[in-house]
């Protein structure tokens, strides 16, 4: 089993919040690891203007995220996950417009924007509600998982693992990498072997505590949900290809704007091959289907390790 992508949403206002990302339903064995660094490069365009919001996301976001894991018995699986982040105004813009164009794809409106250039901030009625800072490489909002099957793997049904996360508010609020509060989600992760292919299923509910900018205004930041279905199927016993359908509800409410107010629906296809010793590299493209709220175009790559 070489999937599912671990894939989340690559927003600005989304990777301020923790995400359970997809997994499979089973643990690792008691003192078994697995651990590898996730890089995502994204183009953002998500500008709007209605009544008194002011929504001006243009940004390339890059993101390495650093995961480990291990098996603590009894079922139990403990993991972390820590990122640094990047945003810049980047240079896919032309790239993007002809390949939307060429898949009769929506531009949400980038073709009549300046090129490849930066804006980061989201106001309503004057008051900022959230700012993004350009060219500043730092550590953004980590997350410590806790995963639960009481019950032994078997390709016979379906192997399910209860989760537990807990977002550390390490990222910094002022440059747009945090929230500046604890908060926590919960989900389940599901998966099941039908011969050389293996489905994953999971959803998950996070609590928001929202950050200082949304305080005292109407906007509000949502709890939200998020679910995901992938497959994998197994092209040689080295390599396999990879399916992702990931969603996630509303981000804010209180502005009237589709622009953040509306749910984000990803779709990942991807490749990943074992390189031998326990190592393994993950590539995958993603898009975002209903180019609203979320990303125009991302490329995921990764290398994992386990034992």
């Amino acid at each position: 089993m070489r999937g599912p992508l671990t894939t989340r949403i690559q927003h600005p206002l989304a990777l301020t919040h923790p995400s359970l990302v997809p997994r499979s339903g089973a643990v690792l064995e008691p003192g078994a690891w697995r651990a590898g660094v996730d890089l995502a490069y994204s183009s953002v365009y998500t500008v709007d203007a209605a009544a008194n919001l002011r929504v001006n996301l243009d940004a390339e976001l890059a993101r390495a995220e650093w995961r480990a894991a291990v098996g603590l018995g009894s079922g139990f699986e403990a993991g972390l996950a820590v990122p640094i982040q990047h945003a810049g105004d980047g240079f896919l813009d032309p790239f993007l417009e002809e390949f939307h164009d060429f898949l009769g794809l929506p531009n949400s409106g980038r073709e009549f924007g300046p090129v490849n250039e930066f804006q980061g901030a989201v106001g309503l009625a004057g008051t900022p509600l959230y700012e993004l800072a350009q060219d500043q490489l730092a550590v953004a909002d980590s997350t410590l998982e806790l995963s639960w099957n009481p019950r032994p793997p078997a390709p016979s049904r379906w192997n399910v693992a209860w989760r537990l996360g807990l977002d550390l508010p390490v990222g910094d609020q002022d440059k747009g990498y945090g929230n500046g509060a604890l908060e926590w989600a919960v989900g389940v992760a599901a998966s099941r072997d039908a011969g050389r292919m293996t489905h994953f299923a999971g959803a998950s509910f996070v609590d928001v505590v929202g950050a200082d900018g949304f305080q005292g205004t109407p906007a509000r930041e949502l709890d939200f949900v998020e679910g995901y279905w992938g497959l994998e199927y197994r092209w040689s016993n080295a390599s396999s290809l990879l399916g992702t359908l990931f969603a996630r509800s509303p981000m804010v409410e209180g502005v009237d704007s589709d622009s953040i107010e509306h749910p984000v629906v990803d779709l990942g296809i991807g490749w990943a091959r074992d390189l031998g010793g326990g190592a393994r590299f993950v590539i995958s493209f993603h898009e975002d289907l209903l180019a609203k709220s979320g990303p125009d175009f991302t490329l995921r790559a990764g290398i994992h390790f386990g034992h």
